[in-house]
């Protein structure tokens, strides 16, 4: 269905982020619980394991992978909470699988799982730096993209580093504005968004770059 808000080069859901997704299908949440079981059980064949302790591991990696998707499918968080759902999904997912397999439960392995699971949060995080780096650096414009193209891909870089950085270019009120009312408000995510770009190609005030959905 044709609407004019879908013009917008740099809009995603129509920016209205609070209200609207944009669903394609995919969701981290139930992608992180298949990789997970599938590594969980995966390891426990390996090792040679009976059914009921790979069943109990393939329960163990679903369960934390499905917490740490979950955190993703939210929007990203801080270190501290990606760390804390990695440690509590482990955690949680140690109990499930002992309690599959038969094994016993102790103050040990729960703590051995929570930190296992803050490591590999870790890791996560730092591996997904690194490769959004590269991302990054090859999606940079190329020398021979014409200034509309620099501008698109600046712009369409700087959204999807996310909500927040965006609103990171509010002025004071904007973002309160926003917030309250995101569907009146939506010009201040344009204008952000704006402000952004902007800065990211090195643009001054004077030659600000013309944003489709803000009025001159």
């Amino acid at each position: 269905m044709y609407n004019s808000r879908n013009l917008a080069a740099y809009g995603y859901s129509h920016l209205n982020p609070v209200r609207l997704t944009d669903p394609d299908g995919e969701s981290a949440t139930l992608i992180g619980a298949l990789v997970g079981g599938a590594i969980g059980a995966g390891i426990a064949i390996y090792r040679g394991e009976d059914l009921r302790h790979v069943a109990g591991a393939a329960a163990q990696g679903a369960i934390a992978g499905a917490i740490a998707g979950s955190v993703i499918d939210t929007g990203g968080a801080s270190l501290g909470v990606i760390v804390a759902a990695g440690a509590g999904g482990n955690a949680l997912g140690g109990l499930v699988g002992r309690a599959i397999s038969g094994d016993e439960q102790t103050a040990g392995a729960v703590a051995l799982d929570a930190a296992v699971g803050a490591g590999g949060a870790l890791v996560g995080v730092g591996a997904g730096k690194a490769l959004g780096a590269v991302v990054n650096r090859l999606a940079q414009p190329t020398a021979n993209a014409t200034g509309a193209e620099i501008v698109e891909q600046t712009a369409r870089s700087e959204v999807a580093k996310g909500t927040e950085h965006v609103m990171s270019f509010m002025k004071a009120g904007e973002r309160e504005a926003y917030v309250a009312n995101p569907a009146k408000g939506s010009r201040f995510m344009g204008t952000a968004t704006h402000r952004a770009t902007n800065r990211a190609v090195g643009a001054k005030p004077s030659r600000a770059i013309p944003v489709p959905w803000t009025r001159a």
